[in-house]
């Protein structure tokens, strides 16, 4: 497949004859300049991207400054997909996307544009497809190792996909669309008298979300005080 020069950044995803095998000793990038054999002279270049050996074919025009253009535009090619690599790779550890994953479950996670619209997209996906197409597959899919020949036990597998579900994702696009705005400290009312059933687990969520502010009421609040005096929060008793 061959674009022109003014298309080749903006479809740089699309590259030009992406050789589906991999040869890491293809890792260097083989340029082999204008070609003599084809009837239209062309600019070819071989690199490695993505563990993939991509092929880069683009046609001349007669200017003498087309070959110098067309060398130009690989290069932004390939700097494109090494910074769309460094974002959105799950094999980079300091990818946004891994950052997601470390922080799953735990805390929310600042992002880029470009990563919110396609974590919205792909949730899109999963409503569409009930679920068919899930990106929190990663629980069950990281047991799987095709180099190593290594399958999961099927109790193994069966416990992994219990966490596989889309739904679990959260965005916030308040505060994507208003990063730099500050969003108002909130509290949460505990009755901690012992007749409260609720109590053990309402407190292990206010553990888990670090609330700052907890209001009690109807019994001996102490515990709750030292517990949420560790993160920093305050504690009001009300009703005594």
């Amino acid at each position: 497949m061959v674009f022109p020069l003014r298309q080749l950044r903006a479809r740089c995803i699309f590259l030009v004859s992406l050789s589906l095998f991999v040869n890491p000793l293809h890792a260097a990038e083989r340029i082999s300049g204008t070609s003599e054999n084809q009837a239209t002279p062309a600019v070819n270049r071989s690199t490695s991207l993505m563990t993939t050996t991509v092929d880069f074919q683009i046609l001349l025009t007669s200017d003498s400054h087309s070959a110098k253009a067309a060398n130009t535009a690989i290069d932004s090619a390939i700097d494109e997909i090494k910074r769309v690599t460094q974002v959105f790779s799950e094999w980079e550890p300091n990818s946004e996307i891994s950052s997601v994953n470390q922080a799953a479950g735990e805390k929310a996670v600042p992002v880029s544009p470009e990563v919110f619209r396609l974590i919205s997209e792909a949730l899109r996906i999963s409503e569409l497809s009930s679920g068919k197409f899930d990106i929190t597959f990663k629980s069950a899919g990281k047991l799987w190792d095709f180099r190593k020949k290594t399958i999961p036990e099927a109790a193994e597998l069966k416990r992994a996909a219990a966490s596989i579900n889309y739904q679990h994702v959260a965005l916030d696009e308040e505060k994507q669309a208003n990063p730099a705005a500050k969003v108002a400290p909130y509290a949460v009312n505990l009755v901690v008298h012992a007749s409260n059933k609720r109590l053990h687990a309402d407190f292990e969520i206010v553990k888990k979300h670090k609330v700052p502010f907890v209001i009690t009421s109807q019994g001996n609040p102490k515990p709750v005080i030292d517990a949420v005096h560790q993160w920093g929060g305050i504690v009001f008793h009300d009703v005594i």
